[in-house]
């Protein structure tokens, strides 16, 4: 009980320092065991659900619109189908160096497969988006030369034939340059910017 409490004021402290804005971003990105293997318990099943619904409401309760990572959707079938439609989303994908945009290559398992579908899910259910790519690339690929250049071009382009315009309400980049200030961390932000600037003009 506390820790609804605890969220719900948390909630409703940011909608008044805030002058209430329109959206509140609420996270649910990497909500797998994966990437919750180190916390001693996660949320799966009906107690995910309800704490997912709880924040929903929480967020409009206070005058505000739900906007969430789209990742749990991945692996759960079920997530379109059950999401309240009010959620803004923002499915990502950041594969465009290993594994492209075309689905028709990829295993029906790929994870890759998964994500890229999931922009079409959303759409045909009737979800806005607002879908992410990255320039990013791990820094085992950087030594080897390799770029992901052409990822926010490719999701820009793939999101624009598969999504109805009106879900589509814009686009965001995750460049991941790191905390600290280095000339090559500011230099992938700018690049980022600079390709969908680009992508958004010539698509």
């Amino acid at each position: 009980r506390r820790y609804y409490e605890v969220c719900r004021d948390l909630i409703r402290d940011t909608a008044e320092m805030f002058d209430n804005p329109r959206f509140l971003h609420i996270g649910y990105d990497e909500e797998d065991l994966k990437n919750q293997s180190g916390h001693v318990c996660i949320r799966t099943g009906e107690l995910w659900w309800h704490d997912f619904n709880f924040f929903v409401k929480t967020v409009e309760d206070a005058g505000m619109r739900p906007w969430i990572w789209s990742d749990y959707g991945w692996e759960h079938p079920e997530f379109v189908d059950n999401c309240p439609k009010c959620v803004m989303h923002s499915n990502w994908y950041y594969d465009g160096l290993a594994d492209g945009f075309d689905i028709s290559k990829m295993p029906e398992d790929s994870m890759s497969r998964k994500r890229l579908e999931l922009f079409v899910k959303l759409d045909k259910a009737g979800f806005e988006q607002i879908p992410c790519g990255t320039n990013w690339c791990s820094s085992y690929r950087r030594k080897n030369k390799l770029t992901n250049d052409e990822c926010i071009a490719g999701l820009v382009k793939f999101c624009r034939e598969r999504v109805s315009p009106a879900n589509l309400k814009g686009f965001l980049v995750a460049s991941w340059p790191g905390s600290e200030d280095k000339p090559e961390s500011r230099k992938l932000l700018f690049e980022g910017i600079d390709q969908l600037s680009d992508a958004m003009r010539d698509v």
